[in-house]
């Protein structure tokens, strides 16, 4: 796990991009973990796939904490029509919290166990939804950031 200290201080533009592209790479490995094991045709790994659902959460939580410091950082300094793409992010981002913490409440163990098949399907779509949602932010993020340094 690659610690970010992204803390309670403010950062600056290059301190903020470094953290987003550390907490990126920290997601890629996490769910490119979760899909060798959810797509080699064997049954399920409960410690595994557990193990890996943890890291592409805690991952995800740091993503999501990065993305709103920077969004904070850049909204002071940002266009009304940056400003407006920046709320519009925030909007995407509770949607795509919120999505991950119903796979997470929905997919008990017992359940991915019962039903392996249904639970790398739908955790495939969710790891799709987590590859956009990184796509958003450096297509924004990362040109504003960069700016802004």
């Amino acid at each position: 796990m690659i610690a970010i200290g992204i803390g309670a201080g403010v950062l600056g533009s290059g301190a903020l991009l470094a953290a987003r592209r550390a907490v990126h790479r920290q997601i890629e490995v996490a769910l490119g973990e979760i899909e060798a094991t959810t797509t080699t045709g064997g049954g399920p790994d409960l410690a595994r796939v557990s193990a890996f659902r943890l890291r592409i959460a805690q991952a995800n939580l740091a993503r999501g904490q990065v993305v709103q410091k920077a969004r904070r950082h850049l909204l002071s300094r940002a266009s009304k029509r940056e400003a407006d793409a920046l709320w519009e992010l925030e909007r995407h981002e509770r949607m795509h919290f919120q999505s991950v913490s119903d796979l997470v409440r929905r997919w008990t163990p017992e359940r991915v166990y019962a039903n392996w098949t249904g639970y790398c399907e739908e955790s495939a779509a969710i790891r799709d939804s987590i590859r956009q949602s990184g796509t958003r932010e450096k297509t924004l993020l990362y040109p504003l950031l960069e700016r802004m340094r």
